[in-house]
């Protein structure tokens, strides 16, 4: 009887320990849906989830303006902080603005409607200024059936400026031009991409 009320308990500490390693704790799988969703791991992605069938042919993508930070990971400082409200911000538009763009010709666009919904929220941002690098940021990004709510896309990404001569938001306005390529084409790496589950 007593192995009959532990067993759960086991499984579900497993769970926990699984989930909370996945990108050293900045990936939340509660944010998708829940646990079980079999992320990969693409070349312009580093941990994406499509559903079987889903194509961006024909959609209007509603792309909705972005949550506050989530701070998952490592503590930040002010600096961060300040940073983080910067890049939500721009987010919004920018991310839109690089859908329209590649999508042109197969589907629609909008920040006021749709029948897919996109949301997105930072989880880390790290503006630490070192001898290999200047910043980082981390982010998610889902697509949700807009009368269902079942999830069509999951997706979390990490830019990383190694580059002094540039800077972090130019390297996050470049992934999203990449993705937004990858959507339209139906994300051919995906296929072969490493597993990384939840």
């Amino acid at each position: 009887m007593l192995r009959t009320w532990l067993a759960p308990l086991a499984l579900a500490a497993a769970a926990a320990v699984s989930t909370a390693s996945l990108d050293d704790g900045r990936l939340d799988p509660a944010w998708f849906g829940g646990p079980g969703v079999e992320f990969r791991e693409t070349g312009d992605v580093d941990y994406v989830w499509l559903k079987p069938g889903f194509t961006a042919d024909g959609h209007t993508f509603w792309v909705k303006p972005w949550e506050e930070p989530a701070w998952l990971g490592k503590e930040r400082g002010t600096e961060d902080a300040q940073r983080a409200e910067e890049l939500t911000k721009a987010m919004h538009g920018r991310f839109k603005a690089a859908l329209a763009t590649s999508l042109r010709g197969k589907a629609q666009v909008s920040l006021y409607k749709g029948d897919v919904v996109v949301q997105g929220r930072l989880v880390d941002v790290n503006t630490t200024k070192a001898a290999r690098f200047s910043g980082t940021a981390t982010w998610d990004i889902k697509f949700l059936d807009g009368k269902s709510g079942e999830l069509l896309l999951a997706v979390h990404h990490r830019a990383v400026n190694a580059n002094f001569m540039s800077d972090l938001p130019s390297r996050i306005w470049k992934w999203m031009g990449d993705f937004g390529a990858d959507l339209r084409y139906d994300f051919p790496d995906y296929a072969k991409g490493k597993p990384r589950r939840t």
